[in-house]
């Protein structure tokens, strides 16, 4: 058993159930209409880190990898979000990286994702705490464990959107690539079509923008392919749908996310409003990724 294996088994039903409650209001939908009555099967491996769609089997494969790779990713998007986010607050031009900080563990965590992206045998260090799926109600590691389930929500809805779109398999990668666009923007529809602006809303745009960096991640580790866009692109024509106001907070605290990801050093141009910042640090990314 793998260390990805051992410490994710506990999150195995949150995940199953990830897709119903990202979206409450489309729970009756989601088994009528999209899975025909009877719920797809969800079925877990050791494989490489990622999440698969098998439209002739109607079925969903998530690795133990994947998991605990988006888990790291996801705690340290939020630990990194909500640092950057009391250092503009504090008109701070820096943050303490240094070890012990929360910003020090935050980059070990990315580290840790990238290792199991890269190996999914790969031993977790235990120096970056144990995933724990029974934390206790507004505590951080809650905090984090409720963002890790919003972006496999994500995910999981754009594997299902594969199936339900019916993708054919193919080898041309220029209608691979538009299958994946077409994913994206299904599952991003399916999450917020019927919400309202509400915090809601905010949480579930900011796991779609959580679990795109952690594709992010999967990128810079395997390089770029043919087959799929790059994450900041995907990310772009994601936006286009979150339909948020200009101040809104989950775009603030992604561009923050995106930032320390991917484009650390470069200083951030002060924007009036966080979709002005969002849409600069998304142009930055994207220059990244091609090069």
């Amino acid at each position: 058993m793998t260390d990805a294996e051992r410490l994710m088994a506990g999150f195995v039903p949150g995940v199953a159930a990830a897709p119903y409650a990202i979206a409450p209001e489309r729970a009756v939908e989601l088994t009528n209409t999209i899975f025909g009555g009877v719920p797809w099967l969800m079925t877990f491996s050791d494989r490489k880190a990622n999440f698969y769609a098998d439209g002739k089997l109607e079925e969903i494969e998530v690795t133990f990898s994947a998991l605990l790779s988006l888990w790291a990713s996801s705690k340290a998007a939020l630990i990194l979000g909500h640092e950057l986010t009391e250092a503009r607050k504090a008109n701070r031009a820096s943050i303490d990286v240094k070890p012990g900080t929360p910003v020090h563990l935050a980059y070990q965590l990315i580290e840790g994702a990238k290792a199991l992206i890269k190996n999914p045998a790969a031993q977790w260090p235990v120096n970056l705490g144990m995933p724990d799926p029974h934390a206790k109600p507004d505590t951080p590691d809650w905090y984090g464990n409720n963002l890790f389930l919003g972006s496999c929500a994500w995910i999981l809805m754009h594997e299902i959107a594969h199936i339900s779109l019916k993708h054919p398999e193919t080898d041309l990668s220029d209608l691979l690539v538009k299958q994946e666009h077409e994913a994206d923007v299904w599952a991003i529809n399916w999450m917020l079509a019927k919400i309202g602006q509400t915090l809601k809303r905010e949480f579930r745009v900011l796991s779609a923008i959580s679990g795109l960096a952690w594709i992010g991640l999967i990128d810079a580790v395997r390089g770029k392919g043919s087959t799929h866009p790059l994450a900041p692109q995907r990310l772009g024509k994601c936006s286009q749908y979150f339909l948020v106001d200009e101040v809104s907070p989950a775009l603030e605290i992604g561009t923050y996310i995106l930032k320390a990801f991917f484009d650390p050093h470069t200083a951030v141009a002060e924007s009036e409003h966080p979709a002005d910042a969002f849409s600069e640090i998304l142009f930055s990314y994207t220059r990244i990724a091609q090069t």
